[in-house]
């Protein structure tokens, strides 16, 4: 019921001055008809006759039912009123926002009622959720999600509270958004044991048909009991994606992405349980993870994913996941400005094992490999699976308890590009290159590595099988951050099945040696320019007739007595100088001397070398005589 109230004026015929209608004539009709509305002189109570007669100041006030109404206020003399279309609503009923307009700032801007306005995005609050960390809210949340699909996408949001939710959360529609206050203020709190936090596919054909435009912002899903959910976010063939300003916490499983293309995560923050109350997480739970990629349930492949300004953290020292980041299949993936930490087995394990798969353009650009994992970087494969373009651009790796980067034997792919950043205090090998071709290591910093002190353990190792390599412009150094290992080697061959190796441009701060070839026998292609080291080389030894000659460095001591006429370390365009410490010969040979006459050396002489490969000599190009 409500009350209508106007004064109302007139001219007559005769005159263009208003008057007003005192003691008028006035009939209410019900819109767009001749029915005489019901009419009260108070809030529903007393009847007011109808027609009736306004006051002598000319005032018109009723009563009546919500609705639209016609009013004709007629007087002997004037001419007659008529006001159309007066609409009458209660703005405290649930319906009265739909009365008041709503305009826009702006040029050109549309009006509306600020219940349209309003419906643009709806609350979990009205829906009943409370948001205490106390009532049950999943069924509130899950009736606001299903409230926007059916209209074919809106907003879903959640002001800022703990939203305890017991079973997993289903979003099945197109251009969702869930939104928060931001990620310590809005959380969804999971208190159940099984699905996933918030599984979003398609309803009908979950997993081959996509769903498009889905989106989350400055919120947090947190476990709050030992959960084993297989992740609190699962997107499951997804196509256009935005998670920015979200967090994930206190979970077996942080975010899994199956299939899917166009993602973008910004400011994504994942973090494994604690080992306090209420998760209670102690040591590494076997198959967690922060970020698994694969295919979606029905096999279709994910691409175009890109993660810029990420954090995947343990929250105390005792509370691990399995891996880190898992790329079991992808095709083009971008990580650029991120943490990984708090990792049993590897930071990152790009394992593409099925023929059905594949993995192609992976890349993490400044990206901080932290301690505790067994491996930063581990790839694994199939020789039925090829995979390539495997990019590693300015990032560290401290710490790992085995290998900053190993490339498994099983891996069929073209090798992986590593440029900048550095490895420090590996426990093992920091680099292995077990399988793989052309592969490159540029402009990396490698200190105090094989911390285990293992003998004949490298920063680089290259085993058999592994061909076209590349590592320049590098350092070496065997102490750093105050630590030293001793027997750090710098790059260890396995000659015998290795070739088209470069290292060259590189600095060597080693005491044990800097590039070590297990297989002298077989006969060397690789070449070593143009690198610099801090150490004396030294000649001490004669293989045959030939002088052994470290395969890195360009002056050498020969030790006294040492008689030859070929030396090893041979690629074109070498140039060396070898420094007498007492009487050695030097006879004509593959070794091509001045006058082909033999050089008597005895301590302090020197003699320069060169290599020219295409008729396997070294020629003398000078000599000093002490």
């Amino acid at each position: 019921m409500q009350r209508y109230v106007n004064f109302i004026a007139s001219t007559t015929s005769t005159s263009s001055t208003l008057m007003v209608l005192s003691n008028a004539t006035c009939t209410v009709y019900v819109a767009g008809t001749s029915t005489a509305a019901t009419l009260y002189s108070d809030n529903g109570i007393t009847p007011l006759a109808n027609p009736f007669l306004s006051s002598s100041t000319g005032q018109v006030a009723f009563y009546a039912a919500n609705g639209t109404y016609d009013l004709v206020v007629s007087k002997i003399g004037y001419l007659t009123v008529t006001i159309s279309a007066i609409e009458l609503d209660d703005l405290l009923a649930p319906s009265g926002s739909n009365s008041v307009g709503y305009l826009p700032a702006g040029t050109g801007a549309v009006a509306t009622t600020v219940q349209t306005k309003l419906r643009e995005s709806v609350s979990v609050k009205d829906f009943g959720a409370v948001g205490d960390d106390a009532t049950d809210d999943t069924a509130a949340i899950q009736a606001a999600i299903n409230s926007i699909s059916a209209v074919r996408g809106g907003s879903v949001y959640f002001p800022a509270g703990l939203y305890k939710v017991t079973s997993q959360l289903n979003i099945t529609g197109d251009n969702i958004t869930l939104f928060g206050d931001g990620q310590r203020s809005s959380a969804i709190r999971v208190y159940h044991n099984s699905g996933y936090g918030i599984l979003v596919q398609d309803s009908v054909n979950p997993g081959t048909d996509p769903v498009f435009n889905f989106s989350m912002r400055n919120m947090c899903i947190r476990a709050r009991i030992e959960t084993t959910v297989n992740a609190c976010l699962y997107l499951n063939n997804i196509l256009n994606c935005a998670i920015s300003n979200v967090s994930l916490e206190d979970h077996f499983g942080g975010l899994l992405i199956g299939g899917g293309n166009e993602h973008y995560y910004s400011n994504f923050m994942v973090s494994s349980a604690r080992t306090t109350a209420p998760v209670s997480w102690t040591g590494v739970k076997t198959g967690s993870f922060y970020l698994r990629i694969d295919q979606s349930s029905t096999g279709d492949l994910p691409y175009n994913l890109y993660f810029v300004n990420f954090n995947f953290q343990r929250n105390d020292s005792t509370s691990l996941v399995n891996n880190g980041v898992v790329i079991n299949c992808v095709d083009g993936a971008w990580f650029s400005n991120g943490h990984i930490q708090g990792v049993g087995g590897a930071n990152l394990w790009l394992n593409c094992i099925d023929s059905t798969k594949q993995l192609d353009a992976v890349f993490f650009n400044n990206v901080w490999f932290d301690s505790d994992s067994i491996y930063g970087v581990r790839i694994t494969g199939s020789s039925s699976v090829f995979f390539q373009q495997v990019n590693l651009i300015g990032c560290n790796f401290l710490r790992p308890s085995v290998n900053g980067i190993l490339f498994d034997s099983s891996a069929n792919c073209e090798g992986i590009n590593v440029v900048g950043g550095w490895m420090i205090q590996t426990g093992s090998y920091g680099i292995v290159l077990n399988s793989g071709s052309s592969s490159s290591i540029n402009g990396m910093f490698f200190g105090a590595c094989n911390q285990d002190g293992a003998a004949s353990t490298s920063a680089i190792a290259i085993n058999s099988g592994v061909d076209n390599v590349r590592i320049q412009n590098c350092e070496f150094n065997q102490t750093t951050h105050g630590v030293t290992s001793s027997l750090m080697q710098g790059v260890r061959i396995a000659n015998a099945a290795s070739e088209n190796i470069l290292i060259s441009n590189n600095a060597f701060k080693l005491d044990a040696a800097m590039v070590d070839i297990q297989d002298l026998s077989t006969s060397d292609t690789n070449a070593y320019p143009n690198n610099i080291t801090t150490k004396a080389a030294t000649a001490t030894s004669v293989a045959g007739s030939s002088l052994v000659i470290p395969e890195i460095g360009d002056v050498f001591s020969v030790s006294a007595g040492l008689n030859f006429s070929n030396m090893t370390g041979r690629w074109y365009g070498r140039q060396v100088t070898l420094r007498f410490l007492g009487a050695s010969t030097v006879s004509q040979g593959t070794i091509r001397l001045s006058g082909s006459v033999a050089f008597v050396a005895k301590a302090g002489d020197t003699l320069s070398l060169a290599y020219e490969s295409s008729g396997n000599f070294w020629y003398e190009t000078s000599r000093m005589v002490s």
